[in-house]
């Protein structure tokens, strides 16, 4: 990292990484400099999880579409989150943003 503000961002999140989040239903988080070079904060890494989102690229994905953590929180199915599901591959984007915008 190139400074000591770079490295208390990335220690602040590997430690958020460290904490055990049941909506992502035990897979792989990727390393916390991974989600700092996608532009994350600790606390938007803690949203997305809570959410179920755990790639930061697919977070990125959905952050530039203008779909935030809390509209993917809700169930999707057996007890998995809308933001799971599509980070797992088990809906398209088109249906996450349908039932985002209330369509679907």
């Amino acid at each position: 990292m190139s400074n000591h503000y770079d490295a208390d961002r990335l220690a602040a999140i590997a430690e958020t990484l460290r904490q055990p989040w049941p909506r992502t239903n035990g897979h792989d988080l990727s390393e916390a400099h991974v989600w700092l070079a996608n532009g994350f904060e600790d606390a938007q890494v803690v949203a997305w999880l809570e959410a179920g989102v755990f790639r930061p690229i697919t977070a990125r994905f959905l952050q530039l579409e203008r779909i935030e953590p809390r509209e993917l929180g809700q169930e999707f199915s057996a007890g998995e989150s809308l933001g799971y599901a599509f980070c797992a591959g088990l809906c398209s984007f088109k249906t996450v943003k349908r039932i985002v915008e209330g369509t679907l």
